[in-house]
């Protein structure tokens, strides 16, 4: 079981959040590839700093491209369209972040850990969500 990670997740981890720190721990003790995580949680976590002083962004950049990151392509983009369309006619349409981060562990055939309830509406991937 391969993991993406959420970037609820990471902000848990990078800001040392004992619950989701011991869940994650539990979730992970068998696992044998490093987790990885979405272009698209990479940029809201980046978006996330934006009032940081310099050095505190470039710390934070340091620690998050410890992580492998997944990139977008035409594949990534197909099974977007896919999913939007679906997701699209079951009354609110599922926010576009959280759609790519779903469409790139489909794709890659991840386990997402999260800490978003929206992602168990998602029946195309398979979503941890810790609480």
């Amino acid at each position: 079981m391969a993991l993406i990670l959420d970037t609820s997740i990471l902000i848990d981890i990078e800001q040392e959040v004992p619950e989701t720190l011991h869940a994650l721990a539990e979730i992970v003790r068998y696992e044998q590839h490093p987790a990885s995580i979405s272009f698209m949680s990479y940029f809201e976590f980046l978006y996330g700093l934006r009032n940081q002083s310099y050095q505190v962004k470039q710390e934070k950049t340091a620690w998050l491209r410890k992580f492998l990151c997944l990139e977008a392509g035409l594949h990534t983009a197909e099974i977007l369209a896919e999913l939007r369309q679906r997701y699209a006619t079951k009354g609110k349409p599922l926010p576009l972040a959280d759609m790519i981060i779903a469409a790139q562990t489909k794709e890659h055939h991840l386990t997402l850990v999260t800490k978003d309830k929206l992602f168990d509406k998602i029946e195309e991937i398979k979503a941890i969500v810790i609480t």
